[in-house]
């Protein structure tokens, strides 16, 4: 894990550096155009969704100008979706069903303790340990048990792979065709 991205207890949030806010952005309008252009079809009333975040960090940051915090890459995913969800279903009259599934992996104590709090605080905090699972390992070692989970999944056609890591030694070209 980079210096710069460091979660410890009793010490402030790392800062929010230019791009992992550039990376939050795009990932934000990715996932909400990803639903709207799933869902355009009125016919369309269930979506099956898996997302996997490899190296989630710890999901809260000070903003570089301002010093409020803000969400990492997690929160980032499971706001983006929940209101992607709100508006699909604000376009129908008929109910539309969002079964959405995310596993969030990180293998750093202060980051993962971080991570556990801030989702535990948050407005999603009912639904770790159904929907979402938060993961205290290396990437690599806990994957084929996240596949076995969403093959389990009923209908579960499709899965997202979120994997921003610092340098290409913690996802090996053997993960990527694994995942492939």
């Amino acid at each position: 894990m980079h210096p710069s991205h460091l979660w410890r207890p009793g010490r402030p949030a790392p800062i929010l550096r230019a791009h992992s806010l550039a990376k939050h952005r795009a990932l934000d309008g990715y996932l909400r155009r990803y639903v709207a252009a799933y869902t355009q079809n009125l016919q369309v009333r269930h979506l099956s969704l898996t997302v996997v975040e490899g190296f989630a960090g710890g999901n809260f940051y000070r903003d570089e100008i301002t010093g409020e915090h803000r969400h990492g890459s997690p929160g980032v995913i499971l706001d983006a979706l929940a209101e992607a969800a709100a508006v699909v279903q604000a376009r129908r009259t008929e109910r539309f069903h969002f079964a959405d599934r995310y596993f969030f992996v990180e293998k750093d104590q202060g980051a993962y303790l971080s991570l556990k709090r801030s989702i535990a605080e948050s407005v999603h905090a009912p639904r770790v340990g159904q929907e979402i699972e938060l993961i205290h390992d290396e990437f690599g070692k806990c994957l084929p048990r996240i596949f076995t989970e969403i093959k389990k999944r009923p209908g579960n056609e499709r899965s997202l792979f979120i994997l921003d890591q610092c340098g290409y030694k913690d996802v090996p070209f053997q993960i990527i065709y694994f995942i492939h």
